[in-house]
């Protein structure tokens, strides 16, 4: 059968090929067109139609700004969907641009549309919810609580796990890297901290700073910059003159193994480090600072806004958001985790929790099983 999956940011690459793997195994016939990047190229064995750091826009400005070519990229993206006439759609989270260009046309196709990763409108924009149920016909939810939320509004899902969970068993399986398997220094004794400072410009522009003035502080500790898959050393460098982080690619899983803490930038990475048990301090700054602090306390109709505290439902993590990140704020918040402090204990205790509710790695052979049979009886009907 044909598949043809949306993905527009790097996470969505990874968890993508995840599943194009998992389909494979159940459809080893299976083709695939895709928008999305190296990760999902690999398995299908051509390049994509479109190549994610093409789409990977992030806030309203940066949206604006480039608006006619998010247009011309969509009008690509649904003309090829034509040609190819998949026997199923599927979008990998990266709500704005599928919610937008990508279910109503392949609805209006007559396509089956299997959202995989459902987009977390109940955070925000919870006006989309009644747009994704009359367009979407099945909906593969990766957050335990989820299908509480989507079932009211007649939007069929299913909770098939969390993909963070395939992605890290290989290396939670394998022994504790040394410092040489992060191409670092064997010989520097320094406990590390990791940075995880985003995936995409904007979001270094905004929060690698502070991590940086943060770092500044510490000179018995080795900060270490893991860089992100759609960026490259050249994206870094201006920040990191005169620094003495170091920046590696391609290793952030191991790295946080070996390190002591982390600082990270909220969205997926927060629920990674908290499964890989790293103590961690969530830093998310964005434009309008002290604006940005009202609108989600406001406007915002969740409490928490990392992944960890959502799906715990408590402050399992400290969250410093916007005009609260500074690097006093954050350097007080990480020395309560860097010496063995009640603090620290109690926190890799709720991880333990975290990882009871998430439940076990599987998550792409359980979605690519609920699409193929749930696309099948669709034919059926």
């Amino acid at each position: 059968m044909k598949y043809f999956l949306v993905a527009g940011e790097a996470s969505g690459d990874l968890h993508a090929s995840n599943l194009m793997r998992a389909i494979l195994r159940l459809d080893p016939q299976a083709s695939f067109m895709y928008t999305g990047g190296d990760a999902m190229a690999e398995v299908a064995g051509t390049a994509p139609l479109v190549h994610y750091r093409e789409m990977a826009y992030m806030g309203f400005v940066q949206v604006l700004l480039h608006m006619s070519q998010i247009r011309a990229i969509a009008t690509k993206v649904q003309q090829a969907m034509l040609t190819f006439s998949p026997d199923v759609v599927i979008p990998v989270d990266y709500g704005g641009f599928n919610l937008r260009y990508i279910l109503p046309f392949a609805h209006s196709q007559h396509f089956y549309v299997a959202y995989y990763i459902v987009p977390k409108v109940w955070a925000w924009r919870r006006h989309r919810l009644k747009s994704l149920a009359r367009y979407t016909d099945l909906g593969l939810c990766i957050l335990p609580f989820e299908p509480k939320v989507f079932t009211p509004h007649n939007l069929s899902v299913t909770y098939v796990g969390n993909p963070c969970m395939d992605a890290l068993s290989t290396c939670l399986e394998a022994p504790r890297p040394t410092l040489s398997d992060l191409g670092l220094d064997p010989t520097d004794e320094r406990p590390i901290v990791a940075l995880l400072a985003g995936s995409r410009k904007q979001e270094l522009k905004e929060n690698l700073p502070v991590m940086l003035k943060v770092a500044e502080r510490y000179p018995h500790i080795h900060f270490v910059l893991a860089g992100a898959p759609g960026l490259s050393s050249s994206d870094y460098a201006s920040y990191l003159r005169e620094t003495s982080v170091s920046l590696i690619f391609g290793k952030t899983y191991p790295l946080l193994r070996v390190a002591r803490a982390a600082l990270v930038t909220s969205g997926t990475a927060t629920l990674e480090t908290a499964l890989l048990g790293c103590p961690q301090v969530v830093c998310y700054r964005f434009v309008g600072l002290r604006a940005a602090n009202w609108i989600f306390d406001y406007l915002f109709p969740i409490r928490y806004f990392s992944l960890v505290n959502l799906i715990m439902d408590r402050p399992v993590v400290r969250e410093l958001l916007s005009a609260d990140c500074t690097p006093e704020t954050v350097a007080r918040e990480l020395d309560l985790l860097l010496p063995d402090t009640p603090e620290r204990n109690r926190m890799l205790g709720e991880y333990d929790q975290l990882k009871q509710k998430i439940g076990a790695p599987g998550c792409s052979d359980r979605a690519a099983a609920e699409i193929i049979r749930n696309m099948k009886a669709y034919k059926v009907v």
